[in-house]
């Protein structure tokens, strides 16, 4: 998925990549590709505690203040993808680290029933392309 979001925005122009929103007050893609940097750490830090601790309360940030914080409009956007595939790296070497016992421990989510690691894993693996579809609706305003 990675791949994907590095061919596109090394094949559209930056100011297309930091202005042009799905809706009026929606993301650009920039922040798009931030968002998903934002979810990496995320998803890492969620692991490492459902690991780590007996039923852990997961964070859940607000999405949209996290992206305003990250000012992703005034970054180079194929540095936010790097930073990407960097937090990924780390996520995935984190993820071969847990032995199989592991993988049904849970944390307790504000939005969903007991959440195992397992179904963290799922919903990382759901959210790319879910966003990589948001990002040509973007583009397709151009």
């Amino acid at each position: 998925m990675l791949d994907i979001v590095q061919h596109i925005v090394e094949s559209h122009p930056a100011e297309d990549l930091t202005t042009l929103r799905e809706r009026e007050g929606g993301w650009t893609v920039t922040e798009v590709v931030g968002h998903l940097l934002d979810c990496e750490r995320l998803f890492l830090e969620r692991a490492q505690l459902t690991v780590t601790q007996d039923s852990p309360m997961l964070p859940f940030p607000p999405q949209d203040e996290e992206v305003l914080k990250g000012r992703y409009n005034e970054r180079e956007p194929m540095d936010i993808v790097n930073d990407w595939r960097e937090a990924r790296e780390k996520f995935l070497a984190f993820l071969k680290t847990i032995p199989e016992e592991d993988w049904e421990r849970e944390g307790r989510h504000p939005q969903y029933p007991p959440f195992s690691l397992n179904d963290q894993l799922f919903l990382a693996s759901w959210h790319d392309p879910l966003h990589i579809r948001q990002i040509t609706r973007i583009l397709s305003k151009s």
